[in-house]
Parts: C-alpha cells; sequence; structure tokens
C-alpha cells in the first residue's frame, strides 16, 4: 500500500480498510501483530495507553526513557486497567504503569508512572488492582500499598490527601493482606484470614458498610465472615464471592446487582445462595459470574444499548437476576470495567480465546481474522489475528477508548 495520509479525502485514522486491507499505522508502516500493542483512540494527552494520534489502528506501547530493558509479551502476567491509568504485573513480580494526565509525554503522572509511557512503579508485587484514578498493590510479604488520587480516602490512609505520585504503605504495616480490587473513589480488599475490608466513598453503598453519605477513610472490616474469597469492583458497585455464594452491593439500577430489582444496597446482599460460584467480574453497568467448574456464563444488568449487545446472547434486554447466557462452557474470566461509557460493552474469555460484543464505537473496533470492523454486535466475536492472550480496557477523560493486547 502506498504511503498515504489520507484516502478519497477521509483521513486514514478514521478507516479500518482500503478496498480489503488493514490500514497501516500512520499511513505508512505496517501495523504490529505482536508484542504488547495498543488500539483505540489516542490522540489526546490524557490518554494513559496510545502515544500516537492515530485512531484505530494498532501501536506498540513506549517505554520512558529510566527502562533500560522494555517488557516483552512473554513476561506479562496480568493486566488491570482502570480508567485514566494501567498497570501490568510481570513474571518477575514488577508492576510497570502508565498514566493519564493533562501534561506532556513523558512527565509524571499524579496517576502513577509516566504519561502514556510504562515504567516499574513497584516490585515484589503479588496482586493488584487499578481503579479509576488510584491503585492497590499486595506485595509478596503482605504489605498493602496505593497510589493515585485520594480525595475521597480509597486508599484507606485516614484522610483525604488529594494524591500520591509514588507508592505509599496504606496497610498501616501489616503483613495479613491478600487480594485487592479498585473502583471509582473507593477499594475493597481480603485479608489471609478470609475477611472483606473497604475503604472510600460510601455514596450508592459502594462500600458496603451500610450507608451513602460521607467517606470511609480508613480501612473497615465488612461485616464479620472470614470465608470471602474473590472481590470485583466498577464504578459504584461491586460483587464477590463468600462461602461460593455470589455477593453483591452498590448502584442497583438496570438490576445489575442480581437482586431481582434496581435498589441500591448499602451492605453485601446475597444474589444467589449457589455455593459453585467460581468468579465474578463486574462490568460497567452489569456483572458476569462463572459458575461450575464447566465455566457456564451468567449474566445481570444492561443488556446494552445503540445496536450493540453486552449480554452476548443476541438479545439487549436487561435482567435483574442472574440468568445463564447461551449453553456455552469454558469461560474463565470477563473484563472488569471501571467506566460507564462502557456499559455498551462486554468481553471475555472462553476457551483460552478472547471474545467481544456490543456498540462499536464504545471501545475500539473489533478485529477478527484479520479483518477490521465498525459493526455493532450482540453475540461475541472472537478476537484473532492478533489473538490476544490478555486483553484489557480503558478509556481517559474525555478520551476514546483504548485497547491493551497482549500477543
Amino acid at each position: 500500500m502506498p504511503d498515504v495520509s489520507s484516502y478519497n479525502g477521509i483521513d486514514v485514522g478514521d478507516i479500518a480498510s482500503i478496498n480489503g486491507q488493514d490500514v497501516p499505522s500512520g499511513g505508512g508502516a505496517s501495523e504490529p501483530s505482536s508484542g504488547i500493542i495498543a488500539l483505540g483512540g489516542g490522540g489526546q494527552s490524557s490518554s494513559p495507553v496510545l502515544v500516537s494520534s492515530a485512531d484505530r489502528v494498532f501501536t506498540e506501547i513506549a517505554f520512558h526513557s529510566s527502562v533500560s530493558s522494555p517488557l516483552v509479551a512473554s513476561a506479562v502476567e496480568k493486566v488491570s486497567a482502570g480508567r485514566n491509568m494501567v498497570g501490568i504485573r510481570d513474571d518477575s513480580a514488577n508492576l510497570w504503569m502508565s498514566g493519564g494526565a493533562n501534561s506532556n509525554t513523558g512527565s509524571s503522572s499524579s496517576y502513577g508512572g509516566y504519561n502514556r509511557q510504562f515504567a516499574i512503579e513497584l516490585t515484589s508485587v503479588a496482586d493488584f488492582s487499578c481503579g479509576e484514578d488510584h491503585s492497590l498493590a499486595v506485595k509478596t510479604d503482605g504489605t498493602l500499598w496505593g497510589i493515585g488520587k485520594n480525595s475521597d480516602g480509597p486508599l484507606g490512609r485516614g484522610n483525604t490527601s488529594n494524591q500520591y505520585s509514588t507508592f505509599v504503605d496504606v496497610g498501616g504495616g501489616a503483613t495479613t493482606w491478600s487480594k485487592v480490587s479498585c473502583g471509582e473513589e473507593f477499594s475493597l480488599a481480603i485479608k489471609t484470614d478470609g475477611t472483606l475490608w473497604s475503604a472510600g466513598n460510601n455514596r450508592n453503598g459502594r462500600t458496603g458498610q451500610g450507608t451513602t453519605s460521607g467517606d470511609t477513610t480508613s480501612w473497615t472490616q465488612i461485616g464479620s465472615a472470614t470465608d470471602w474469597t474473590q472481590i470485583s469492583t466498577s464504578d459504584n458497585f461491586a460483587a464477590a464471592i463468600k462461602g461460593g455464594t455470589l455477593m453483591t452491593w452498590g448502584e442497583g439500577s438496570s438490576g445489575r446487582l442480581g437482586l431481582g430489582s434496581n435498589t441500591d444496597q448499602t451492605s453485601p446482599q446475597v444474589a444467589d445462595s449457589d455455593t459453585d460460584w467460581q468468579s465474578v467480574h463486574c462490568g460497567a453497568g452489569y456483572i458476569k459470574a462463572i459458575k461450575t467448574a464447566d465455566g457456564h456464563h451468567y449474566h445481570s444488568g444492561t443488556g446494552g444499548s445503540f445496536g450493540g449487545g453486552t449480554r452476548g446472547d443476541g438479545s439487549t434486554s436487561s435482567v435483574n437476576t442472574f440468568t445463564r447466557i447461551g449453553s456455552d462452557t469454558g469461560w474463565t474470566e470477563f473484563l472488569e470495567l471501571k467506566y460507564t461509557s462502557f456499559s455498551y460493552y462486554a468481553g471475555g474469555k472462553k476457551g483460552g480465546s478472547w471474545y467481544v460484543c456490543g456498540k462499536y464505537d464504545g471501545a475500539p473496533y473489533i478485529k477478527t481474522g484479520g479483518t477490521a470492523t465498525t459493526s455493532n454486535t450482540t453475540t461475541f466475536v472472537e478476537l484473532a489475528s492478533p489473538a490476544p492472550s490478555i486483553y484489557a480496557l480503558c478509556q481517559s477523560d474525555g478520551g476514546d477508548p483504548e485497547a491493551l493486547y497482549i500477543v
């Protein structure tokens, strides 16, 4: 293909293909098909991932000048994307981060890391999660660390200091922290004794502390149970597994909590009393859950809109109880989404492959079998050519959605 910046007067970055061929990044160089690559809007200073201004083309992620040995795809073990920040943990337990902010590329970011450039921000990391504007990490010694905005106390430090640009110990020096999940202005954590804790903004009951007012600025236990095993957060609601049962709380609109109503809940409620729930994943406006060793997929909440669907079975109807979707087995995880703009998009992993569905411009365009498409879909489409082993989505303030592919 010739080195062009536009085709018939249309910006190359705004079209998916010319005469059936993928449009190369920048109009000249071929798009990368392996490694750690990004796809999406970009072009904004607040973008946490994309450096170039190209739309809807694959580009390689950037590393800060302080990085002597860039991270390779084969070393990536986990990705967590919030709204304005993205984290990657490698097989040496290093946490790489990139943040978005309204300043020049390479400047230090209030969200951790550097704007649109990845660098190691913490070492010896066992678990971590990125929320809207803050992130938590559990180190291998069981201590709890946090970074980013803290204006509502989601870091649990007992204050509402505006932000922390580097990781600080937020767990009081205790070595009993195990798992974390960060939402919008609130956080959840599980300790090694199976107790559940929260901190941050209480609006909609998202912290599970029985109230919708004020902030919980210090880590506070939720109830007295000691059998919590998994937690998941979105912008203003949460889900968890306790003793194999499915629990939900926070904002209840569109039936997302699976409790048969649209009512907010200020403390964890039993959404399903069966004891064979394997995992739960909060999307934006809905919750996905996986049940039984066969990997059956259940959905509660909004079903999508604007021609796209988040259920994945061809329907866009909302459901207010956890409903089995299709007859597929082998589902292992779903995207955890932190921002309401992703209410029209869903993604999950089945049989080792990633599948997506929804409104095409609610997230970067779907690419399957080497063909780019801008078609809405209400059924799951497999991501292929390139086929990511790990997939994540983020979206900065006022920016376009961005996807991170580990291929």
